[in-house]
C-alpha cells in the first residue's frame, strides 16, 4: 500500500513538473515560434539560482522560491529582446543562440558547483500521513504550488486580456497585427513566463530529487515529447499529456528497468507521431508554395551550373594547396595530441558533411549522432563478440547504418518541418537507449571496449582517415551536385510543387537520408576501431546538436560550411585549451558572434568580402540551398 501511494504521488509530482515545463516551452513556440534547445537549461538554472540563494546567500526558502522565479522570468525577456527578436523566424540563427545560452549556463553551472549532485533544503521538513503510509511534507508542498501554478496560468491564457492576445497571435499572427495587437510586448511576455515556469519546475526537481549541471538534457526530450503529442498551438492538451507522461515514467520504473522505460515511452511517442503528426489536441502546420515547379528546377540547376563553371580551375587549385598543407602537417605538428585533434576533426568532417547531404532536401534530422553511433556499433559488435577481423566489419557500419537510416525514413518521410525534426529526435533517443538496454553485448550506456585497432601507428590512423575524407568529400558533392540533389533542392523549396511535376517526393528524401547515413555509419566505424571503443555517450542528443552547430556555423547553404564550422568549433578552441574547464565559453561566443554577424555562416564571408570591395549589395550565393529557410517559414 505504501509503495502504492508513494507511486501515485510520485506520479502527480512528475506531472506537474513536465507539465510546467511544457506550457513554458509552449509559450515560446507558439508565439515566436522559436524552438527553444535551452529550455532544459533554463530548468537547470531555476534549481541553481533557488540552491545559491538559500545556501550561499543564507536566504529563507520561501523568500528564495518567488526571488528565482522572478529572476528566471526578467532573464528570458532578456533573452526574447535581446538574442530572439532580432532572430525572428530565422530557425538557423536561433538555434545557434539557443545552443550557446545553453552552453554558457550548463558550463557555469558545472564550475560553479561540479558534477556532484546537489538538493535544495525542504521547504517543509518532515512526513505526514495515516498509520503506515507516509508522505513527505515536500512532495504535499511541489503538488499543491504546482496545481495552483497550473491553475494561474490557465486563468491567465482563457480570461485575461494578455491571454486573449496570446491565443489571437498564435491562431493568426498577421490578424493579431492588424487588430493592433504589439507583438513585441506579448513576445517579451510569453518568453518571460516561458522561463519561469521551467525555473519554478526546475526547483521542484532540486527540493524533491538532485541537481545536476545536466539535469536539463533528460527534462528537455520529455518536454518535446509532451509538446508534440499535445499538439502545437493547444495548451489544454498539455495538461492531459503531461498526465499520462508522468503516469509513465513514475510507474513504469516500478516493474522496468530505467533504460527499458525510456525506451519503451520513446517507442510510443514514435508510434503515436506517425500515426497522428499534429498530436492529438492541435494541428498539422503546411507550406504555402510560392514558385511553380518547374521555375524552381530551372532555377536551381542554372545556379547549379553558375557554381561548376565559375573559376574550377582556381577552386581546384586551392584545394590542392589545402590538401598538400593539410599532408605535411604531422612533419611540423610533432604532438600526437594534436594528430589526435586533426583525425577527430576528419571524422566529423564527413558526419557534418553527411548532415547536410540530408538537409539538401529540407529534412533536419536531429539524430544523426546516432546513426554515427549506428556504425560504430555495426562494426563493434561482431568484431568484438564474433571475432571477425576489424577490416571486414567497417563496411557492414556503414550499410548498417544506412539499411536501418533507410527503413526508419520510409514512415517518417511523409512528416513535415519541425515534425520531422521531433520525430527524429525521438528516433535518436529510441536508439541510444535501446544500446544502453542491451547489457553485456553493447556495454550498457558506458559502451563496447576492447575493440582491435586498424593499425598501430597514429600517423597511419592519420593518412587513412585523411584519404577517407578526401574520397567521401568527393562523392557527397558529386551527390549534391548530380540530378538527384538538384531534384532534392526542388523538393526542399516546395514538397507540393514538386509532387505537382511528377517528383516522387517520398522516394527522394529516403534516397538523401540513405546516402547520407552510409557515409556517417563509416565514419562512426572508423572512429570505433581509431578508439577501440564505441561509447554510448558519443552519440546522444548533445552529440547531434554540436553536428548541427558545425553545419551552421559554417553555412549550411555551402558544401564546404562543415568543414569550416569543425575547423572554427573543433579545432580552434584548441589553442584555448588552457582555459580548462572555461573552454565551451569559447565555442558559445563563436556561435553568437557567427549568429550575429554572418547569417550564412563563415564559409559565406569570402563572397562579402568580395562584393564589398566591387561595391554590391549582398546577394544570396549561386547555387545556395534553401532547405532550412523553408523549415523556418513552415515552422512559423
Amino acid at each position: 500500500m505504501t509503495l502504492a501511494l508513494q507511486t501515485i504521488i510520485s506520479m502527480a509530482i512528475l506531472a506537474a513538473v513536465y507539465i510546467l515545463m511544457g506550457l513554458g516551452f509552449a509559450f515560446i513556440l507558439n508565439l515566436l515560434g522559436i524552438f527553444n534547445l535551452a529550455h532544459g537549461s533554463i530548468f537547470m538554472l531555476g534549481g541553481y539560482v533557488c540552491y545559491t540563494l538559500i545556501k550561499g546567500a543564507h536566504l529563507n526558502n520561501w523568500v528564495a522560491l518567488p526571488i528565482t522565479i522572478i529572476v528566471c522570468g526578467v532573464f528570458g525577456i532578456l533573452v526574447e529582446r535581446f538574442l530572439f527578436r532580432p532572430f525572428k523566424g530565422e530557425f538557423n540563427r536561433t538555434t545557434m543562440v539557443c545552443i550557446a545560452i545553453s552552453t554558457i549556463l550548463v558550463t557555469t553551472s558545472n564550475l560553479r558547483a561540479g558534477t556532484k549532485q546537489l538538493a535544495i533544503p525542504p521547504f517543509i521538513p518532515g512526513t505526514t500521513g495515516i498509520g503506515p503510509l507516509r508522505v513527505q511534507m515536500d512532495q504535499l508542498f511541489a503538488f499543491g504550488l504546482g496545481l495552483a501554478v497550473l491553475a494561474l496560468i490557465m486563468v491567465f491564457v482563457k480570461r485575461s486580456k494578455w491571454g486573449a492576445q496570446m491565443q489571437a497571435i498564435t491562431q493568426n499572427r498577421e490578424g493579431a497585427a492588424l487588430q493592433g495587437i504589439r507583438f513585441g510586448r506579448i513576445a517579451a511576455s510569453a518568453c518571460g513566463v516561458g522561463f519561469a515556469l521551467a525555473g519554478l519546475a526546475g526547483i521542484f526537481m532540486g527540493t524533491l530529487y538532485y541537481l545536476s549541471p545536466f539535469m536539463g538534457d533528460a527534462a528537455l526530450v520529455k518536454v518535446l515529447m509532451l509538446v508534440i503529442l499535445a499538439g502545437l498551438g493547444s495548451f489544454g492538451g498539455i495538461f492531459v499529456v503531461g498526465g499520462i507522461l508522468g503516469a509513465m515514467y513514475a510507474g513504469l520504473p516500478v516493474v522496468l528497468p530505467g533504460a527499458v522505460v525510456d525506451a519503451t515511452a520513446s517507442i510510443l511517442v514514435l508510434a503515436l507521431l506517425l500515426i497522428k503528426p499534429q498530436g492529438f489536441f492541435g494541428h498539422e502546420l503546411t507550406a504555402t508554395p510560392t514558385s511553380t515547379g518547374q521555375e524552381e528546377l530551372e532555377g536551381i540547376q542554372r545556379g547549379q551550373q553558375a557554381v561548376l563553371g565559375r573559376s574550377a580551375w582556381t577552386k581546384y587549385v586551392t584545394l590542392g594547396i589545402v590538401l598538400v598543407l593539410v599532408a605535411l602537417l604531422p612533419a611540423v605538428i610533432k604532438s600526437g595530441y594534436w594528430l589526435h585533434i586533426l583525425i577527430q576533426a576528419f571524422l566529423y568532417t564527413v558526419v557534418a558533411s553527411s548532415f547536410r547531404a540530408i538537409s539538401i532536401s529540407g529534412q533536419f534530422s536531429i539524430a544523426h549522432a546516432a546513426f554515427f553511433g549506428i556504425g560504430a556499433f555495426g562494426t563493434a559488435l561482431p568484431s568484438r563478440w564474433l571475432g571477425w577481423s576489424p577490416w571486414g566489419t567497417l563496411i557492414i557500419g556503414g550499410i548498417a547504418a544506412a539499411v536501418l537510416g533507410g527503413l526508419l525514413a520510409f514512415p517518417f518521410a511523409r512528416l513535415r518541418t519541425i515534425y520531422y525534426a521531433m520525430g527524429t529526435l525521438f528516433l535518436g533517443v529510441v536508439i541510444i537507449n535501446l544500446l544502453g538496454a542491451g547489457g553485456k553485448w553493447t556495454g550498457s550506456f558506458s559502451g563496447l571496449t576492447g575493440l582491435k585497432p586498424l593499425f598501430g601507428s597514429r600517423l597511419t590512423y592519420y593518412y587513412f582517415i585523411l584519404a577517407f575524407l578526401i574520397l567521401s568529400l568527393i562523392a557527397l558533392r558529386r551527390f549534391e551536385f548530380s540530378r538527384i540533389g538538384v531534384t532534392l533542392s526542388a523538393v526542399a523549396q516546395s514538397h507540393e510543387v514538386a509532387s505537382s511535376v511528377g517528383i516522387n517526393e517520398r522516394r527522394y528524401r529516403i534516397l538523401a537520408v540513405v546516402f547520407g547515413c552510409f557515409f556517417a555509419g563509416l565514419a562512426g566505424a572508423l572512429y570505433a576501431h581509431y578508439n577501440m571503443a564505441a561509447p554510448t555517450t558519443s552519440f546522444g542528443l548533445a552529440n547531434t546538436l554540436w553536428i548541427i552547430m558545425y553545419v551552421l556555423v559554417g553555412g549550411i547553404n555551402n558544401f564546404w560550411g562543415p568543414s569550416v564550422g569543425v575547423l572554427v568549433l573543433l579545432i580552434l578552441p584548441e589553442f584555448f585549451r588552457d582555459l580548462k574547464g572555461y573552454l565551451p565559453y569559447v565555442s558559445a561566443v563563436i556561435l553568437l558572434v557567427i549568429a550575429f554577424t554572418l547569417p550564412e555562416g563563415l564559409a559565406s564571408l569570402p563572397g562579402l568580402i568580395k562584393q564589398k570591395l566591387m561595391g554590391k549589395p549582398p546577394a544570396a550565393m549561386a547555387g545556395g540551398r534553401s532547405g532550412h529557410k523553408s523549415l523556418a517559414r513552415e515552422s512559423l
